[in-house]
């Protein structure tokens, strides 16, 4: 059994969408209200893609 929390994997469109996306205030405000309740900060990880499924 895996313990800690559950890997999230995320998908983005071009990079740039992703940096406009990230910049914009609306992003930060949903990303405060997400953090309020943790006790530390996100961890990320850059990956190679291994596998890619087109999911419908």
């Amino acid at each position: 059994m895996r313990r800690g929390p559950p890997p999230v994997l995320v998908e983005f469109a071009p990079p740039e969408d992703a940096r406009r996306d990230s910049e914009a205030p609306r992003t930060t405000t949903m990303a405060e209200r997400l953090a309020a309740p943790c006790t530390s900060g996100p961890s990320f990880t850059d990956c190679d893609v291994r596998e890619m499924t087109e999911l419908k």
